[in-house]
């Protein structure tokens, strides 16, 4: 996978992963694709929006699916080519499980053991 430079504290790993997030108190689920993910974070594209800022990704990965919870730090315009779609940039929560499953799934992002179709 692709290194995508930033000014982050982590690495972030460019990816096209589906993914379903749904908000906190159980509203959603909406889909999305996971654009990008690192060890603080990740960049997604969702068909809607979050209700709320705290939310729980449930990420397909090969034929494993990663379930981390994040909270909304970025708001990105809307796509152009699809105005029902929002970019949100996301922050991990930073609790010991979360961290496990997430470093999982950076892993095979980086290796590119995603096995995409």
């Amino acid at each position: 996978m692709a290194f995508v430079p930033s000014r982050r504290q982590h690495a972030r790993f460019a990816c096209a992963l589906s993914l379903f997030a749904i908000a906190a108190g159980g509203r959603g689920p909406l889909e999305g694709l996971l654009l990008n993910v690192g060890i603080g974070g990740a960049y997604v594209k969702l068909k809607g929006t979050l209700p709320k800022p705290q939310c729980t990704l449930r990420i397909n990965c090969g034929e494993d699916t990663f379930a981390v919870d994040a909270r909304v730090v970025r708001i990105a315009p809307a796509d152009p080519a699809d105005r029902a779609a929002t970019f949100y940039g996301l922050e991990f929560l930073n609790d010991s499980s979360t961290k496990l499953r997430v470093r999982s799934l950076v892993d095979r992002v980086r290796s590119g053991l995603t096995n995409l179709p």
